[in-house]
């Protein structure tokens, strides 16, 4: 006996980009309109080189896969996933590449690598670290601080924060944004990052959303601070605040206002905006 499912895949081998008008989009006068024709170009192009099939999957039945063991399965795979990325892991991988690296003894492999090595470290060296980008003069003209409308929306779905919920308020809503978007937000916030932590405008104390800070580093930075405390003979008094729905209660001007006095431009408020 033979069981049948169901399952619908996409192929990706026949792509053609190259075939598409891609001039037709910079044509456009408005961002919007630019990200609408965007959009309905690479959904043609989906439509057209990667359509949907529905690909029939025969698996034999197996009797002694019972209900209680389906329940177990996926605990016990994630188990497995996990022990990949352990210590054992990261020793296996290490053993494989010294044994890759090892196949390279003589000197005349060696000698070449280390050529092409020093020849990309220099020419990193000989460029300078700040100034105008070499596109900068092409892509002023396309800036214009507007984030594209169609990428403001979202499908929202709701988690349960309890493993019994009797309310609304029992859930987080959780956006699922445009793919594209997140590409245009992230290189956004790499910028900003970048400047705020060149510039020095964040707190050094500060670890919520930082690279290289977390809870972990905020607790250790408050022990070390009761430790001298004590060992100072002084009294401790720690005040904790916790808002519910921190972000829903941010003040949009005042936070533009803050972000105008820290040097950010106009075009990027408005971006922000």
């Amino acid at each position: 006996m033979c069981e049948l499912s169901v399952a619908r895949k996409r192929c990706y081998r026949g792509f053609d980009l190259a075939g598409c008008d891609w001039a037709s989009v910079c044509r456009c006068e408005s961002v919007d309109q630019k990200v609408d024709l965007l959009t309905r170009t690479i959904t043609a192009l989906y439509d057209q080189h990667a359509p949907y099939n529905d690909v029939v999957r025969r698996t034999r039945t197996k009797p002694w896969y019972s209900p209680k063991l389906r329940k177990l399965a996926p605990p016990r795979w994630l188990e497995i996933r996990l022990g990949e990325h352990s210590e054992e892991g990261e020793l296996t991988t290490t053993e494989r590449d010294t044994r890759y690296f090892a196949t390279f003894s003589g000197p005349q492999l060696v000698m070449p690598l280390v050529g092409i090595i020093v020849s990309v470290f220099v020419n990193a060296l000989t460029q300078p670290r700040s100034g105008e980008c070499w596109a900068s003069s092409d892509l002023a003209r396309e800036l214009t601080g507007v984030f594209p409308s169609a990428w403001k929306t979202a499908i929202l779905r709701p988690v349960s924060q309890k493993s019994s919920p009797r309310g609304a308020g029992d859930f987080r809503p959780i956006s699922l944004l445009c793919a594209m978007s997140k590409i245009l937000e992230r290189l956004a916030h790499a910028q900003f990052v970048d400047y705020s932590e060149s510039g020095q405008i964040i707190d050094r104390y500060q670890s919520g959303f930082r690279e290289g800070h977390s809870t972990q580093t905020a607790l250790m930075r408050i022990m070390d601070d009761v430790k001298e405390a004590v060992e100072s003979q002084e009294v401790t008094l720690l005040a904790a605040v916790d808002l519910s729905r921190a972000f829903d209660v941010i003040n949009h001007s005042i936070l533009l206002n803050k972000l105008k006095h820290l040097g950010w431009s106009d075009l990027a408020c408005r971006w922000v905006q």
